[in-house]
């Protein structure tokens, strides 16, 4: 280990926050998935691209950042058509933990890419443009911590090269994009968590809790999401771990934790 790091470490020990290093660390090198499929349209009609080069520019960048617990390319080329898949590129975050059980990932970067033919530009050169949406998904409560699309253009005798060019340099923004809200999420002090709480008689119930809440020591913000069905989800801003969280919780009468998981909790009401 670096003298740097082993400095940063003592740093950290001596303010009392173990919790925010476990935060950090776990984001240096986390196991991310990156899943965007690609297609090239000509005269109107799309063609799927075997080899998408958007993605694989996001993850070099990955890569050269640090990021070395990428899934293989073999594993995505199996689901990146699937339709779970479509689902999370529409937005449908919740098969978000799914796709992460399965692949055992903490991250999965998704999105689509396409690249068009625009024309010629003189010399003998074709252009294309193309453009590539991704948003980078914590796959243990579906949050959604970045979402951006970049366009770019590249030119070269033969379209299909063109096409590669221009995807690969949307790929490239996306990738530096990406990196930089990883950055900034590590080295938030605050962490987010999910409370997903069943068995709650009434509204009333869930703005009594949410007041306990912001009275536990660690808790810097709740926010009451959902009800629905005796159902609540309420996401907290927290500088403890989630363990420590739940603990102070039990003080809580008539709250019963029964699962964490992540950064996600589940409790009852009774």
């Amino acid at each position: 280990m670096r003298k740097k790091q082993i400095m940063f470490i003592l740093f950290l020990l001596m303010l009392g926050l173990p919790a925010a290093w476990a935060q950090i660390g776990a984001l240096q090198n986390p196991r991310i998935a990156v899943i965007v499929p690609e297609t090239h349209i000509k005269a109107g009609e799309k063609s799927v691209v075997s080899d998408p080069v958007g993605e694989s520019a996001i993850i070099r960048k990955l890569l050269e950042a640090g990021f070395d617990r990428v899934v293989d390319k073999n594993q995505i080329d199996k689901i990146r058509e699937s339709d779970v898949v479509k689902q999370l590129i529409v937005g449908d975050t919740a098969a978000a933990a799914a796709l992460g059980t399965q692949l055992g990932v903490d991250y999965i970067l998704v999105g689509e890419a396409f690249s068009e033919f625009v024309g010629t530009v003189g010399g003998g050169l074709v252009s294309c443009r193309s453009r590539l949406d991704a948003r980078l998904i914590k796959t243990d409560n579906g949050q959604i911590l970045a979402t951006n699309g970049f366009t770019a253009s590249g030119a070269d005798i033969a379209e299909f090269t063109a096409s590669k060019k221009s995807l690969n340099s949307s790929g490239e923004k996306m990738g530096d994009y990406m990196i930089e809200r990883f950055r900034n999420y590590a080295g938030k002090t605050a962490t987010g968590a999910r409370l997903t709480i069943t068995g709650v008689s009434s509204f009333s119930k869930v703005s009594e809790l949410e007041k306990n809440l912001r009275g536990l020591n660690g808790v810097t913000n709740v926010y009451i999401r959902e009800y629905n069905a005796g159902v609540a989800a309420i996401d907290l801003d927290i500088t403890v771990s989630v363990q420590t969280l739940a603990n102070g919780m039990s003080g809580i009468k008539g709250l019963e934790v029964t699962e964490i998981s992540g950064s996600a909790m589940k409790a009852s009401m009774r």
